[in-house]
């Protein structure tokens, strides 16, 4: 009848009660290292935004001038240019968005075939910059974020 029941003995009492200010104490150094880690600097991120923003519109502008120039790239131009506007949407952060491009724009050439070329190396270099920024962000979230926008574009022409 007294074997089903476990006591505890004073040998395991005691050795608990020694060890929970260790324990305890352990949280306490676990957040104070939590502070010491440096934070991300928003400053950095912003000019980022910015520069992919400015990069982006540059294609869209380009493919804008594609699409009025080359009718039977409407359809393909407006995919891409709906992801761009989707990309804007995403990376907009309620700031006023600046007028100037980051380069002259390029005027699409007047044959069909050099224009899909002219595409594909916009788009290929849309992606190099997103994912040059990607790996620069000192966010993890906007990196995911520029490195999604990165492999969606170069998807997208590959396909």
């Amino acid at each position: 009848m007294f074997g089903s029941r476990v006591l505890t003995t004073r040998r395991t009492a005691l050795a608990i009660a020694a060890s929970t200010p260790f324990l305890l104490s352990a949280c306490d150094l676990d957040a104070a290292r939590d502070q010491t880690l440096p934070t991300p600097t928003a400053e950095v991120d912003a000019d980022l935004v910015a520069s992919a923003r400015r990069a982006i519109d540059d294609v869209i502008t380009f493919l804008t001038a594609v699409s009025l120039q080359h009718r039977p790239l409407r359809a393909e131009v407006a995919s891409l240019l709906a992801m761009h506007a989707a990309h804007l949407e995403a990376l907009d952060d309620g700031s006023e968005s600046e007028a100037e491009s980051s380069s002259q724009p390029v005027l699409p050439s007047s044959g069909l075939p050099q224009a899909r070329a002219q595409i594909r190396t916009r788009e290929a270099t849309l992606a190099e910059t997103l994912a040059d920024a990607a790996r620069r962000a000192d966010s993890g979230d906007l990196g995911r974020a520029l490195a999604s926008m990165a492999a969606a574009g170069a998807q997208r022409v590959q396909v």
